[in-house]
């Protein structure tokens, strides 16, 4: 009984969740203040106003991009590496640097022959492709 009243409940936010979008679009012929620009009565008009959202798009992600998101990720860059060098660094390099002195010997023994199979391969390709 109580899984029928969630599947109730559940079909009814998914069709109020696909309703309202609708509603928005249901006025008339309406100058939306913010973009300042008039609701597309033909098909002429709504193609003539695409074009000119997607020419206008380029310019928009690169604003966003700039001002927003790089910004972000330059703050969260700087907060990482605050943390790594007074908590974590300290920590883990000494223990990453002895891994990596034991391992590099044969981590520089597999790359020399995985370079030289690489080598071999490419040069038996480009005789193949010159025949």
């Amino acid at each position: 009984m109580q899984n029928s009243r969630y599947k109730i409940i559940v079909n009814i936010l998914i069709a109020i969740s696909l309703a309202l979008p609708s509603f928005g679009l249901a006025h008339g012929g309406e100058i939306h203040e913010e973009l300042g620009v008039e609701v597309p009565q033909t098909v002429g008009e709504a193609g003539s106003l695409a074009l000119g959202i997607l020419q206008k798009l380029p310019e928009a992600a690169k604003r966003v991009w700039e001002g927003e998101a790089m910004p972000f990720w330059r703050n969260m860059w700087a907060w990482f590496l605050g943390l790594w060098n007074g908590t974590l660094g300290p920590i883990v390099e000494p223990w990453l640097n002895k891994e990596i002195g034991k391992r590099r010997p044969a981590l520089e023994r597999q790359f020399q022959e995985e370079s030289k199979e690489m080598q071999d391969d490419l040069w038996q390709r480009f005789k193949d492709l010159l025949k």
